[in-house]
């Protein structure tokens, strides 16, 4: 069975540090099946730990799609759940596309900060940090 092929085309704008909206057209073509979806999304950052992003969005010939995600970051993970369509919680008859997504990742490897901040001397050189040595 060949897949579908599907074309992208975005545009994101960041309205200021903390809100982005975003325009997504999906194209998917394969034999006897041509679909085109279009979404609308806002996303907006919480805190350093915290984002929300929702939007509305046609997907085929359904025009009752509103999708709402969260996600949650921690030093050594982070966790996302979201919806396709959160209107399908609100009312179930007018909806075509439901679902729910949940995922949680863990960071093994962590980078560290190996190097101090660049001195007024030495402004885009930085020096490595010394390892403490304990006196006798």
């Amino acid at each position: 069975t060949n897949l579908p092929t599907t074309f992208f085309t975005g545009l994101r704008y960041e309205v200021n540090p903390k809100f982005s909206v975003g325009l997504l057209n999906r194209y998917m073509s394969a034999k006897g099946l041509n679909q085109n979806s279009f979404s609308l999304t806002g996303h907006y950052i919480v805190n350093k730990k915290l984002s929300i992003s929702s939007g509305y969005s046609i997907i085929g010939k359904s025009f009752t799609n509103m999708p709402l995600a969260v996600l949650y970051k921690r030093e050594s993970s982070q966790s996302f759940i979201g919806t396709d369509n959160f209107l399908s919680f609100l009312a179930p008859s007018t909806t075509e596309f439901s679902g729910i997504t949940f995922e949680t990742c863990f960071y093994l490897f962590r980078k560290k900060n190996l190097y101090r901040s660049p001195t007024e001397d030495f402004p885009y050189y930085k020096p490595k940090k010394n390892k403490k040595v304990q006196a006798l």
